[in-house]
């Protein structure tokens, strides 16, 4: 499944063993259509955004689930960090806008793109002091596994 090959992957660079990593895949189907390389992109982006939100100790979870009435996918990460204030959620997924010392604002503008191209959306769910969950939608179809 793509998305525990990126956590694998992460591992690598990041110390999973410093957080608690949830999975909650609830969905019938295990494939969408869509380029394999981009959506990697995105969760890999969004997974990385989700572990540095946090401090050590901190819970990443990951939810796959399948609307039969819409025809959607949707992936939610979901980080137990500080939260995103909404002023600043307004302006996440603008280019060159970031909230990191060491960050390039285009993390969340490219994957955003990525996910659009795809006809999808990604919604963020925030809250100060709340943690952060974003989800990706995607149409449900024949195609790349999860």
């Amino acid at each position: 499944m793509l998305l525990d090959d990126i956590l694998e992957q992460i591992g690598h660079q990041i110390p999973l063993e410093n957080y608690r990593i949830e999975r909650a895949y609830e969905v019938a189907r295990d494939s969408i259509e869509g380029d394999e390389d981009q959506l990697r992109q995105v969760f890999t982006n969004l997974i990385v955004n989700g572990l540095q939100a946090m401090e050590a100790g901190g819970t990443l979870t990951v939810v796959t689930e399948e609307d039969q009435q819409t025809g959607n996918y949707s992936v939610t990460i979901r980080d137990s960090g500080p939260g995103i204030a909404p002023d600043v959620q307004e302006k996440l997924f603008t280019p060159f806008f970031t909230t990191k010392a060491h960050g390039t604002g285009l993390g969340l503008a490219v994957s955003y793109g990525i996910v659009k191209d795809h006809g999808g959306e990604i919604r963020v769910n925030s809250s100060p002091g709340q943690g952060a969950a974003f989800t990706v939608i995607l149409p449900l179809e024949q195609g790349v596994k999860y």
